[in-house]
């Protein structure tokens, strides 16, 4: 998984990501512990060009 993360966070560019995000701030509730990688994009473009990185790295993806 690693790896996998690894070879993601290289793939994203310039495309904004933090690793170990906290998930609280983003939910109603504010319960959530840190998601491994919450990338950012600022477009469509960027959005898809994170699906598919996402995909190629074969790490699990879920949008808030």
């Amino acid at each position: 998984m690693r790896d996998a993360l690894q070879a993601l966070t290289a793939a994203l560019g310039d495309v904004p990501h933090q690793r170990d995000h906290a998930l609280a701030p983003h939910t109603t509730y504010r319960v959530g512990g840190p998601a491994d990688l919450a990338v950012f994009p600022r477009n469509v473009e960027e959005l898809a060009a994170t699906v598919r990185a996402v995909r190629a790295a074969g790490v699990e993806l879920t949008v808030l």
